[in-house]
């Protein structure tokens, strides 16, 4: 099939995320009395919150970005962009957030609202912890910098953000508090374990700034901010390992790429870094890859699937891409390991392929499959701890129940009926994207109305007014099968405000949500009650995580749905005849 790819060059002016600070050599003393470093070390680390302003740095990078038009193509642009960091040491280190300087071709510092720049050259990145250190040579007396906190954000702990905000020239503090814990951790730039969330806004130009606390300890990275004012931090505690070994020049968890992922394009690499992994192979800026290790990512909206492929393969396994060299209009494929002992990059030249498109594919419907397992198929390889989940999520239910139930059907319509939040659908679209991808032989598509599976958002009220919510249970989740098959399920979600009646605050209300639609999701799959241990397997959506506490789904989790839902157990029967077939 041809391919078209459109770039339009843009030269536009942007901001990212900025925090200038300002060096106050007056304070420092250049001429100690003892032989030791250390007095100088202790003028110069910041221990309170008025003194943060010194240690915060703005960023100024040239260079290539890309984004999506209104029209629906990618867009190449090239300018100006700001962004902020602040210093860890007294000799010049810098941490900021890796989408600042991604594809920068210049990087200047400004310390502080000082008008002279310094050039910088990157220590090292993590594009899936979204960090980056950089190094510049400072004037005598060093740097005034911070020191990270040794424990995880406190719920309602008081915290400051600063920055430069728009990429202004003067540093702005923005006050607020943790208001959460843990929030899902992964955007188009990076995927990390999780962030926090606090009130202390992050504008463009904020990104890469410290945030810290009464005693001037960081105790994040500003990192997001959505639509919704939810602003995001990457926790010190998190990330505070990865930049020691990047300093110390012992991080392997990276391929060296300056990418961004885009719904129903890919992942765009900007540029790849000197003698990393990707730079070895040959990637050098331009490719957008649509496949890794098979795995189609063009309709991944994060770049989990990319940084699960690294945390997941050892160093020297080679990890394959497919996709399409934009600067070449040429499809590729590229195996890489994380020790750079395989790097090849291969062009694929073919005489229908002319250039990538760069408006959205439409959603194609996968071929259709038979509900007859094919005459050979590999019995696939589960580990125990999995398939002990698997059965045991089953127990307790009534002996009817322990039917084995699937859907069947080439193409499951998720559909959404009534008045959802925009996080409720972002919950639901991530869902659908990511079990689309992990079971091979059926496709889950959203549409708005009346689906296979359907999600009713209205109050308890009119809920109860909806015939299938009312003669049942407002507020609960239904299917119907046929024999082996699924043939169609509901899930009657109340508003926000029937949640709030059960819980103390606002984020234990939203945190519980979330777990109810991923909860019944899994459900509808399934028709298991979760009803696992959590003292013999942790805490797994299959073994009954907690309403109120952040809970993403686990690799064990999915497992399960891949246990349930292996073409080798198609014919069975029973639960048990599943489990006993793949034990």
């Amino acid at each position: 099939m041809g391919k078209k790819f459109i770039i339009l060059l843009v030269f536009v002016i942007s901001c990212s995320g900025t925090s200038p600070i300002e060096e106050n050599a007056d304070t420092i003393d250049e001429t100690p009395t003892t032989t030791s470093t250390i007095p100088i070390e202790e003028k110069l680390l910041i221990k309170d919150k008025k003194d943060g302003k010194k240690g915060v740095v703005r960023i100024v990078t040239k260079g290539i970005k890309v984004e999506e038009s209104n029209d629906n193509k990618l867009v190449k642009t090239q300018g100006d962009s700001s962004g902020s960091g602040f210093f860890i040491s007294s000799d010049g280190f810098i941490v900021t957030n890796n989408h600042v300087v991604g594809g920068a071709v210049t990087i200047d510092v400004y310390i502080g609202e000082e008008r002279n720049s310094y050039k910088a050259k990157i220590v090292g990145t993590s594009e899936c912890d979204d960090i980056a250190v950089l190094k510049i040579n400072l004037p005598v007396g060093g740097a005034f910098y911070f020191e990270f906190d040794e424990i995880n954000p406190v719920l309602g702990e008081d915290i400051l953000a600063i920055g430069f905000p728009r990429g202004d020239e003067q540093i702005t503090y923005l006050n607020g508090i943790v208001s959460k814990e843990k929030a899902e951790g992964s955007n188009q730039w990076s995927s990390i374990d999780y962030a926090f969330e606090h009130t202390a806004e992050i504008l463009p130009g904020s990104s890469g700034g410290p945030i810290i606390n009464n005693i001037g300890k960081v105790v994040g990275v500003a990192y997001a901010g959505n639509s919704d004012r939810q602003e995001f931090g990457i926790p010190s505690t998190v990330i505070k390992k990865t930049i020691n070994e990047i300093i110390n020049n012992t991080f392997y968890k990276t391929l060296g790429a300056n990418a961004e992922q885009f719904l129903d394009f890919g992942l765009y690499i900007y540029s790849a870094e000197p003698n990393s992994p990707f730079d070895k192979a040959g990637f050098n800026g331009g490719e957008l890859i649509t496949h890794i290790n098979g795995l189609d990512i063009s309709k991944e909206s994060t770049m989990d699937v990319y940084c699960s492929a690294l945390q997941t393969r050892g160093d020297s396994a080679a990890i394959n891409f497919k996709g399409f060299d934009i600067d070449e209009e040429s499809d590729f494929e590229a195996s890489v390991s994380l020790d750079g002992s395989k790097a090849s990059f291969n062009l694929i030249k073919t005489t229908t392929t002319t250039k990538a498109p760069t408006t959205k594919a439409p959603t194609t419907t996968k071929a259709p499959t038979t509900t007859k397992a094919p005459a050979k198929v590999d019995k696939p390889y589960f580990s125990l701890e999995a398939l002990g989940l698997y059965i045991d999520s089953f127990d307790d239910m009534p002996d009817g129940r322990n039917t084995y139930k699937r859907w069947r059907q080439p193409t499951i319509l998720f559909g959404v009926v009534g008045n959802p939040t925009n996080d409720d659908l972002s919950v639901i679209r991530n869902l659908i994207a990511e079990f689309s991808r992990l079971i091979s032989d059926v496709n889950f598509e959203y549409i708005d109305g009346v689906g296979d599976i359907t999600y009713y958002f209205d109050s308890e009220q009119n809920l109860n007014n909806i015939e299938d919510c009312g003669e049942l249970d407002p507020t609960a989740s239904h299917a119907w099968w046929s024999g082996n098959t699924f043939t169609r399920a509901i899930n009657c979600v109340p508003d926000f405000d029937y949640y709030k009646t059960f819980f103390d605050t606002e984020q234990n209300a939203k945190d519980c949500r979330v777990y109810s639609l991923r909860a019944t999701f899994l459900w509808m799959l399934t028709d298991s009650w979760r009803n696992a241990s959590s003292d013999i397997y942790g805490n797994n959506y299959f073994s009954r995580a907690y309403c109120n506490t952040f809970q993403k789904i686990t690799e064990l989790d999915k497992k399960v749905i891949e246990i349930h839902y292996s073409p080798y157990v198609i014919n069975a029967k029973t639960i048990n005849e599943v489990y006993n077939l793949l034990k």
